[in-house]
Order: C-alpha cells, then structure tokens, then sequence
C-alpha cells in the first residue's frame, strides 16, 4: 500500500447555515471531524461493486476445497469420501439460494456499508474544482491536517481509480479481504483529481482526532469577511 502523506487536507463549505458553523466550531475546539455513511455520498456508484455468486467452476472448485478443509478440521474422522460429499452438498445448497433469490447479495452488502464511517482527505489544497464542489465554491475553508499519528497512518487508505466498478465475489474468499478493500476504496477514473484519501471506521458520527495533527486553515478566496 502506498505510504501516507505528510498532509492530507479536508474541504469545507462555510455557508450561512448553523450545520456548516456547528462543524466548523467541533472541529476547532472540540477537536472531532464527522464521519459520514456511504449512502450519503455525491457519487450514486461510490461504495457499489458488481457483486457476483463467483460461480464459475474454477470458483465452485476453489470452494469446496475451502469447505473440505474446514469440515476436516472440525471433524479429523471424517473419511476423503464423506468430505467429498458433505462440501459438494454445501455448495449446491450455496448455489441454490443464491439462484434462486433466498439471499440478495446486493442487500447483504448494503447492510455492511451502513455500519461503515468515511472521512475524506484530498492530497492536495490547490484543486480548482475541490474548491468549487466541497468548499462552497471558494466561500469555504481547507483544513491541514499533518498524519504522524495512528488516526492516520493506521486508518487512512488511497483510493484507486479505474474505468469499471469493482468486483465483489461471494466466493471463493481467498481474496475475500482484498476484494472487500477495493469496493470501497475504488472511483470512476473522473474522480482522479481529487487525490482522495479515505478514513474508515466501523460507525457513523463525530470521531475524536489529537488536536496536535490539525496544523492550519486556508481561507476561500471569496470567504466571507464575516467569517474570517
């Protein structure tokens, strides 16, 4: 994985609006930073892989290998031809509920994402367009945030961008934890600008961060003179 970088920098909008003010006052003296649901982001296709079964006979294969070692584990007696069975009946069972919609896998992944928490960071305090989508079109603020601490070196992770959605298998798990990673770390190729980094916890809310780490504010350039 790629290595952190020494700042990561968070937009804000600052309108006349008692959410934006709110924000702005926990960040500064509470020292918490929000951190949003992933149903709540602008992009419809953000946090949504292609989830399939993974049903081709290389995956069903890997599977039942999976499942006669695990069954041989809990039941060393069992015999090479029982193992042989009980797995092959297992995987037709996953196979049928599957087909025939007893479990939605779209669903069972979507109950993940809402336990999911995001704060996003961007690389860089200069984009043009960040200033405009994130910071109330230059009327807002940019944050500074310097990442020699766990809050980020141990739960920040890059985000990747590429032309088509991620895949996000059922099985086989062999990669079960690296394909789980990329679908919520992974945008269309159009987001690239953004440089985006992501913090990621398992709840929603305002999250405490060492007061230490927030090293500066950059004003829009057409903040309103009240707020500066």
């Amino acid at each position: 994985m790629r290595e952190v970088p020494k700042k990561l920098f968070r937009y804000r909008p600052l309108e006349h609006t008692s959410k934006d003010l709110e924000y702005m006052r926990q960040t500064l003296l509470d020292d918490t930073l929000y951190f949003s649901n992933p149903n709540d982001f602008n992009d419809p296709f953000d946090f949504k892989p292609r989830i399939i079964a993974g049903q081709t006979q290389a995956d069903l294969n890997i599977e039942k290998n999976n499942m006669k070692a695990s069954l041989y584990l809990d039941n060393p007696s069992l015999s090479d031809k029982e193992l042989e069975q009980l797995s092959e009946e297992w995987l037709l069972h996953i196979k049928h509920i599957v087909d025939t919609g007893q479990i939605d896998l779209t669903d069972e992944y979507s109950k993940y994402v809402r336990k999911v928490g995001v704060c996003c960071f961007s690389e860089c305090n200069h984009n043009i367009l960040m200033w405009s989508h994130y910071a109330s079109s230059h009327k807002g603020y940019c944050l500074e945030f310097s990442t020699k601490d766990p809050f980020f070196q141990d739960l920040a992770r890059p985000l990747e961008y590429e032309r088509f959605r991620p895949v996000l298998k059922m099985f086989p798990k062999t990669e079960g934890a690296d394909e789980l990673r990329r679908s919520i770390t992974t945008k269309a190729t159009d987001w690239e600008y953004e440089r985006e980094w992501r913090v990621l916890t398992q709840y929603t809310g305002s999250l405490s961060f060492p007061p230490e780490l927030l090293k500066g504010i950059i004003f829009g350039c057409e903040i309103d003179t009240e707020h500066e």
